[in-house]
């Protein structure tokens, strides 16, 4: 990448935060930069602002820098849910690494929905396997038959379903137009899916809700999920976090 593009996508990431921001000072700071950048080299701003597709192109991008052995059906459900959230998908790729199967979780998403999917999954994922560790020594208490690691599945199972609800919720209630805007590369999406993962993954279904379940899911709702949103500034905190978890 030249140095003047890397210009053209500074002021990019300016634009977007000036115009998808409702805090004025906020905006109006992002703005001059932006301004401010393009008189400073010669650049044409409403030109960068309408260019063809720079945050509109659909691409694949992985979740993790990674290559697992196996990926829980609970990390799955979480991250095909939370990309269905904003109109996109995840998908699990298996292949050979290493002379070994392996499986590689990606999402299908625009460029500028990338960092914020990838952020929030890892945060979720982070504290999803946190909460588990703080209720693994009373997990043998609750009522069924179940050994502790499909005790641990399930309960991480139900935080997952309940902590995307509660994220479809912010997300909607934040965005009158969300429905409109997912439907505006929703089609795009899922025909790039289609062309590079025919089975793509599907969110697992939990037929009964028994107590370890609706524990996970009361545990899932209840996450404070605006504090990673708060720490999202600009992309910034994506960089920082969307490398994987531990």
């Amino acid at each position: 990448m030249t140095d003047k593009d890397t210009i053209i996508q500074k002021i990019k990431k300016l634009i977007a935060l000036g115009t998808n921001n409702t805090n004025e000072n906020e905006v109006a700071a992002a703005l001059a930069k932006a301004a401010e950048l393009a008189l400073r080299n010669n650049l044409d701003l409403e030109c960068i602002n309408k260019s063809e597709g720079a945050d509109n192109e659909i691409g694949k991008y992985q979740v993790k820098d990674e290559h697992s052995a196996s990926i829980p059906g609970s990390t799955r459900l979480l991250w095909a849910r939370l990309a269905g959230i904003f109109g996109c998908t995840a998908i699990l790729e298996r292949g050979l690494y290493n002379g070994k199967q392996s499986f590689v979780l990606s999402i299908v998403a625009p460029r500028g929905l990338r960092e914020t999917i990838i952020y929030l999954g890892t945060y979720l994922e982070r504290t999803m396997k946190n909460n588990w560790n703080q209720h693994r020594k009373d997990a043998m208490s609750w009522s069924s038959g179940f050994s502790l690691a499909t005790r641990r599945e399930r309960y991480m199972r139900g935080f997952a379903e309940g902590v995307t609800n509660k994220a479809r919720i912010i997300f909607h209630s934040q965005n009158p137009d969300a429905g409109t805007l997912v439907l505006a590369h929703k089609e795009k999406v899922l025909d790039l899916t289609n062309e590079i993962a025919p089975r793509k993954t599907r969110p697992t279904r939990i037929d009964s809700m028994d107590a370890d379940f609706s524990h996970g899911h009361q545990d899932g709702f209840n996450t404070d999920i605006r504090r990673a949103l708060n720490a999202m500034d600009g992309t910034s905190g994506a960089g920082e976090i969307s490398g994987g978890t531990k």
